[in-house]
């Protein structure tokens, strides 16, 4: 028989929300998962760069699902596939 881990014994870089099923990634996690530093996230939330966040009380959290479709809008065919020539009104 399996059971649930307690809180005490997950991941401190993933956190699971019951309601939902969904894990919420930390900074840290996503940093790993898109081979950044956390700082650059950090600064990315500074200038809007980067994916949508929340605020678990002071704890920042990203949902898998913000994180999957800021990566689909930023993908690319080639490397002079830039935004501008994507979309003119961008």
């Amino acid at each position: 028989m399996t059971h649930a881990a307690q809180p005490s014994q997950r991941s401190p870089d993933v956190i699971a929300f019951t309601a939902c099923q969904t894990p919420c990634l930390t900074p840290r996690a996503l940093a790993t998962y898109l081979d950044l530093e956390v700082g650059t996230l950090a600064k990315w939330r500074c200038t809007g760069e980067g994916p949508e966040f929340f605020l678990a009380g002071r704890h920042i959290r990203y949902r898998p699902t913000a994180v999957q479709a800021w990566v689909t809008a930023r993908s690319q065919r080639s490397t002079s596939d830039t935004p501008s020539r994507r979309d003119p009104a961008a």
